[in-house]
């Protein structure tokens, strides 16, 4: 049993990487989940506690964080949310927490501006940091005076993502190739109270998409910066990374130099992962968004010999981390199954040539689920996966 313990807080892919990260080096880590899944079966995770208001009720949260506390018996707690809900529900009620819980997320203000999107673009534009045409649509009146603005097809994608996937199963927004069907979306929106962002779609492949993962300490100082360029994703419009390469951040430097200037003005510190993608109409990387927490590929630039979980987990209990500027360049990570679904659904919308594709195909055995030395997960991942499978086909028959 190690001294202090890291709460993993939500489940799923972001779950599993941080357990892997911590659990590897001899860290206990508990996960507080609201239901029994997969990233909790990990050899490397000591102790699984099931709340099922976890994303419903903010004193359900406090409360079970209190009991884990009683129950263990651990000198600190480092908790590390992996959803968007629950690090606002942390950045709310921190001033609850015993001292023992130890905590590196932004504050109230900065979690809410990067969490909402209206408020992230509007510091975009004042930093004056290239990003997609943004229109705010909240009313009919201001549909119309949009209208000889608009180039469609956009994407009309919610202002706080976590509200609008947990209410469209997970969809991420809704593409809108005309007046009629925005009009339609932002009356369905509208019935849920869900303010809504309508944005230009930056036309190119999907490896024009660049990920900026790293950690800023306690201070607020920059100990790492990890660079990768997507592959492929899926769903292909509006999906997530399937495949991505490592790459040397002086790639994009613009980029970097406006995250840093980003980073600077909101006095940041914590776990970041900023979405650019490259406009080649203007030759300009066009921040999407950027996530305050840990991210669904976090076991990557680990691979690459850069543990930003573990940066973090030093910071917090140790009271120190160092820098780091190296990683292994070129490294591939492939999320199998999803990688497959996504060169099978570009072959059939034949947006591509076979031999491109076979080209781009990258095969790795580092993965954000498969593991060799934690094999139950992925077992787990795949019966879950079967179950519902089944459920699906039984609905349909019947």
């Amino acid at each position: 049993m190690s001294d202090n313990a890291v709460i993993v807080i939500g489940g799923g892919i972001n779950s599993l990487g941080i357990i892997r990260n911590i659990g590897r080096i001899g860290i206990d880590v508990i996960s507080i989940v609201d239901k029994v899944e997969y990233s909790g079966k990990s050899r490397f995770c000591r102790s699984v506690v099931i709340n099922p208001n976890l994303y419903k009720d903010t004193n359900s949260l406090i409360e079970t964080l209190q009991n884990v506390s009683g129950k263990f018996q651990y000198h600190k707690y480092i908790l590390m949310p992996v959803s968007d809900g629950i690090l606002q529900l942390l950045a709310l009620n921190m001033q609850k927490l015993h001292s023992k819980f130890l905590l590196n997320i932004p504050d109230v203000e900065t979690v809410d501006t990067l969490i909402d999107k209206g408020k992230f673009y509007s510091l975009l534009r004042e930093l004056k940091i290239p990003h997609p045409k943004a229109f705010f649509p909240n009313h009919e009146e201001s549909l119309e005076s949009l209208s000889g603005k608009l180039s469609f097809p956009m994407f009309l994608k919610p202002n706080k993502s976590h509200e609008f996937r947990a209410r469209f199963n997970g969809k991420k927004g809704f593409t809108i190739n005309n007046l009629s069907e925005l009009r339609e979306k932002i009356n369905l929106t509208e019935e849920f109270s869900i303010q809504v962002m309508l944005n230009e779609i930056i036309p190119g492949h999907s490896n024009n998409h660049y990920f900026i993962d790293g950690y800023c300490d306690v201070k607020g100082e920059p100990k790492a910066i990890f660079a990768r360029r997507r592959i492929h994703m899926y769903p292909l419009d509006w999906g997530n990374s399937t495949s991505m390469v490592s790459i040397s951040p002086d790639q994009i430097k613009p980029a970097i130099n406006d995250l840093n200037k980003l980073l600077r003005k909101l006095n940041y510190h914590g776990i970041f992962s900023a979405e650019v993608k490259f406009d080649d109409r203007d030759n300009t990387y066009k921040f999407i968004e950027i996530n305050a927490r840990s991210w669904w590929y976090n076991m990557f630039p680990s691979i690459c010999g850069i543990n930003i979980v573990k940066m973090l987990y030093d910071d917090l209990a140790l009271g120190y981390t160092e820098k780091i500027d190296n990683y292994k360049e070129n490294k591939y990570h492939v999320y199998f199954w999803p990688e497959f679904l996504s060169l099978t659904h570009m072959i059939m919308k034949k947006e591509n040539k076979i031999l491109d594709l076979l080209r781009e195909v990258k095969f790795s055995i580092s993965s954000p689920l498969f593991a060799f030395d934690d094999m139950k997960p992925f077992i787990r991942n795949l019966f879950e996966w079967s179950v519902r499978k089944i459920e699906n086909q039984f609905k349909f028959n019947y």
